[in-house]
This record gives structure tokens, sequence and C-alpha cells, in this order.
């Protein structure tokens, strides 16, 4: 129990994190940009939901393509409920096709950051095999 009450806060904090990182890029892009804090209280809500939707990802049974088109509309729905409170949302496909790049890269970024670990512990393991020979 501990374990998944540790799971829930890491990965909240996550998307908290990565959230207010993006949405802090974005707002820079826009020179007279203003911010309520009824907008940052809602994304960081959010966004620690959406980290909540990592969770798919230890449903091992289901295919991993299913898995990430699952977590692809757990974060496209929430980021439109986001973006229609705070009147972000005003041209759906523009909006969309935004959500889908940001989505894109920052799976991108954790894919290569897995790639590294797993490469990482192989050489490892490889060395270790080494070692003991």
């Amino acid at each position: 129990m501990r374990r998944i009450l540790n799971l829930i806060i890491k990965y909240a904090l996550i998307g908290m994190g990565a959230g207010s990182i993006i949405f802090l890029i974005i707002l820079a892009t826009y020179s007279h940009a203003q911010v309520s804090q009824s907008e940052i209280i809602s994304l960081l809500v959010t966004t620690a939901l959406v980290g909540e939707g990592t969770f798919i990802f230890h449903i091992w049974w289901l295919p991993f393509s299913i898995r990430l088109l699952i977590h692809y509309g757990i974060i496209l729905i929430s980021m439109f409920i986001l973006g229609a409170y705070n009147g972000w949302a005003t041209n759906n496909l523009a909006y969309t096709i935004q959500v889908t790049i940001i989505y894109l890269i920052v799976w991108a970024f954790q894919y290569y950051l897995n790639q590294k670990a797993a490469s990482s512990v192989n050489k490892l393991i490889q060395k270790r095999k080494s070692d003991h020979h």
C-alpha cells in the first residue's frame, strides 16, 4: 500500500513538474501574457491528474501501443478540459495539434531517457558477466 501511495505522489509531482515547465515555455512565447491564480491552480490540479494517467503503463497485459493510445487519450481529454475551463482552447484543431506536438516531444524525450538508462544497465550487466569469466 505504501509503494502505491509513493507512486501516486511521484506521478502527480512528475505531471505537475512537466506541465508547469511546458506551460512556462509556452507562456514565454507570448509577450503580454497574464496568468490568473485560477489558471495556475487548474493547471497544477490537471497536470497532477495527468501524471496519474501514467499508471496505464503498469498494465503489462495490454499491448504497449494500446497503453500509449489510452495515455494519449487521457492527456488529450484532460488538456481539453483544462483549455475549456481557462478559455485557451478556442480553436479545437489548433489546440489538438499543439497538445499532440507537445505530447510527442515529451514522449520522445522520455523514450531517450529510458533508452539511456537501459543502455547503462546493460553495460553494467555485461561488465559483471565479463568480470566473472
